[in-house]
């Protein structure tokens, strides 16, 4: 088998293309830059058929790149995140793979939930970011059916080994030892282990739909609080949390030009797995502590 994996020098994007090498597929690894990299190219920018005339005898393209910052301007989401998918799958339609695996964010169905988002509900993205994804998703529903099947995959905040930004953020602060305001933070969310994330991804090759949209999370949602309290725990330490009114930290971040961080340390986001569970028979095959322990063992090693 051989796949094409597009930002492979990314977060998702290294662990699909290491979890594919372990399996004995033969990776084109796709990405703008790295030592790693088999095909060096922008999507955004590179014709499709450039780039196909370096590929040949894909069974599927793995579509990860994508701008992830959440405070970036909507035209770096258009490139990035619209016309570099549309492109991914022209590659993708060009050198006659079966299947385009695109994954998406939870996001695009909003950042509250008041029940678990499920596959059908209407979108609602609240940024420039989701609304690239829902724009990405709504453009691959349109080409349904003349290309190689699509599997759209929703991933809640993902963390793991080598993961960035926020989370990444908040485990230097809970193992730093800082007193963290975050004790009133207790509305549940989801989340998913790269390591179960990398496996849905992976099943998705056995699908039979032409299209199919599909959400992933870990087996348990944690609460801002929660997690903060587990990666403590994975560390073999207690968390230094204290209670502060939401009021009270909503105002303060307001202050300092992060309002919006409020909405993700003290509101609901949880999404409904249930129909992915249904359609593969598939469960998590990592549990929400052993892989908490395996991202504070990667860190722990990283700072030594």
């Amino acid at each position: 088998m051989r796949a094409v994996v597009t930002g492979a020098n990314g977060f998702v994007g290294s662990h699909v293309a290491a979890k594919l090498d372990a399996l004995d597929w033969s990776v084109v690894r796709l990405g703008r830059s790295g030592a790693r990299i088999d095909v060096i190219a922008d999507l955004a920018t590179m014709g499709p058929a450039t780039i196909a005339e370096r590929v040949r005898g894909v069974d599927v393209v793995f579509h990860c790149a994508g701008l992830a910052h959440r405070r970036a301007d909507a035209r770096a989401c258009a490139r990035d995140n619209v016309e570099a998918t549309r492109r991914a799958f022209e590659l993708a339609r060009l050198v006659r793979a079966r299947r385009f695996v695109f994954l998406s964010s939870a996001r695009v169905l909003g950042d509250v939930s008041r029940h678990p988002f499920r596959v059908g509900d209407p979108r609602n993205p609240a940024d420039a970011y989701a609304e690239s994804k829902a724009e990405a998703e709504w453009w691959l529903e349109t080409v349904a059916g003349v290309g190689p099947a699509v599997t759209v995959v929703r991933a809640p905040l993902v963390y793991g080994p080598g993961v960035r930004a926020n989370f990444l953020a908040l485990m230097r602060a809970t193992l730093g030892g800082w007193p963290l305001p975050l004790g009133a933070a207790t509305a549940p969310r989801s989340l998913v282990a790269i390591q179960n994330l990398v496996d849905l991804l992976v099943a998705c090759l056995d699908d039979d739909r032409g299209h199919r949209l599909l959400h992933v999370r870990d087996a348990q949602d944690l609460s801002v609080a929660g997690l903060v309290r587990a990666i403590a725990a994975a560390d073999g330490r207690g968390a230094r949390l204290f209670y502060a009114p939401a009021s009270f930290v909503r105002a303060g971040l307001r202050a300092v030009g992060r309002g919006a961080l409020a909405t993700r340390l003290f509101e609901p986001a949880q999404i409904d797995d249930r129909a992915t569970r249904a359609a593969f028979g598939w469960t998590p095959t990592v549990a929400t502590d052993a892989a908490l322990t395996e991202t504070v063992a990667w860190w722990r090693r990283r700072r030594s």
